[in-house]
């Protein structure tokens, strides 16, 4: 069968496309969208921007693992990526965003976004 997983192997040996997309999400105006496609755009922010760690700081088997080699100790709380022109922290995106934003309400998944945006 086929796996939906991640190959961090592959991403590291090419990292191009993310690169280009997270290149993308630097100047996208999520506030110029409708609530579904901001949120979606949102949610692909968030996985990308993971993605992006666990590929740059060669993940082992969580990213959790990670923390220590982070500034700050948290991948949670550093500002890894630019979204719409201003510095985010995974932290930020979740809960300052998604949830406080109220993208995931206005969609009517408040509860539920919790499992799209947790790796």
């Amino acid at each position: 069968g086929s796996t939906t997983l991640a190959s961090y192997a592959t991403l590291r040996q090419d990292p191009s496309r993310l690169r280009a997309c997270m290149r993308q999400l630097c100047t996208v105006d999520v506030a110029a969208l409708a609530p579904r496609d901001a949120l979606a755009v949102l949610i692909n922010a968030s996985n990308a921007m993971i993605l992006a760690i666990a590929v740059h700081y060669n993940r082992a088997k969580s990213v959790l693992d990670l923390n220590p080699r982070v500034p700050g100790g948290s991948i949670w709380k550093h500002k890894f990526m630019t979204l719409s022109n201003v510095r985010v922290s995974p932290d930020d995106e979740e809960h300052g965003l998604i949830r406080d934003g109220d993208y995931a309400a206005r969609v009517g998944m408040p509860g539920e976004i919790h499992f799209a945006v947790n790796y």
